[in-house]
Formats: structure tokens, sequence, C-alpha cells
């Protein structure tokens, strides 16, 4: 019985924190567009390895597309909430978390048009905003990348 009270208390407790990251991811999405609304994609994900979940907002709003892609932006996890940490514009679906990293956050791959697969590596301080002059990934890398945004339909 103790067994089924402790499952049951650790599922509510995850549901609960996922509900708190939504609210907080969506708080500071309205601190960065000042009120504004605009329609987006989110997937949250610890790029960075120190147990914080960490935002990945595509943005599939006309105001925030164009005919080489959409924006894509990044939000770090910190224990108050979610900090702007990079853009890159002209972005397309998929949006792929790389298992491979660069200064100690995930290489991201998204496509570009007429290029295809491109990845952006963190370099210390941002992750590239133009993703159109980006090398592409290798064979492996992208076969490992865990697809977490795709053009659904």
């Amino acid at each position: 019985m103790v067994k089924i009270w402790m499952i049951v208390l650790i599922t509510i407790g995850s549901c609960l924190a996922k509900a708190h990251d939504k609210l907080t991811i969506e708080f500071a999405l309205g601190q960065y567009f000042k009120g504004q609304q605009y329609d987006y994609k989110i997937y949250l994900s610890d790029l960075n390895g120190d147990g914080k979940e960490d935002a990945l907002v595509y943005m599939t709003d006309r105001n925030w597309c164009g005919s080489g892609g959409c924006t894509l932006i990044v939000f770090k996890g910190s224990d108050k909430g979610f900090d702007f940490l990079s853009k890159t514009r002209v972005s397309m679906q998929p949006i792929r978390i790389s298992s491979n990293m660069s200064h100690g956050w995930r290489n991201l791959i998204v496509n570009a048009k007429g290029i295809g697969s491109v990845v952006l590596k963190y370099n210390g301080k941002e992750y590239p905003y133009n993703p159109t002059l980006l090398p592409k990934p290798n064979e492996a890398e992208l076969k490992s990348a865990k697809s977490v945004i795709e053009n659904v339909q």
C-alpha cells in the first residue's frame, strides 16, 4: 500500500513540476514579447546538463517567419524561471537535439532553406544567429539526434 502511494505522489509531483515549467516559460515569453501574443511550439529539455530544463521555442507566427524559415529562441532554465539565451533566424523544422555538445551545451540541428540540415553549436555565449552559413552534421550526429519539434499538419 505504501509503495502505491509513493508512486502516486511521485507521479503527481512530476505532473506539477511540468505544469510549473510550462507556466514559467509562458511568463518568460510574455516578458520577452512584452505581452504581445504569438504562435509558437515549445520543447523543454536540459540542454546544458545543469539539472534544469531549458526551453526551445520555435516561432510559427507569420511575424516571426519568412520564406527562409522561422525564428528559434532558446531560453536557459534557472531556479527563478527562464532567461533569454539566443535567437536563430530562418530555421526550418524539424528541430533536433544532438547528443554532441559544444561549450557544455547540446548541439541543435535545424534545416536551412536550400541547404538541408545544419548544426547550431553553442559558442560559450549563444547559438548562431544565421544557420545558412553553418556546416552540415555528419551522418552519425544526424542519426543519433532526437527530433523534438516537427512540422505537424
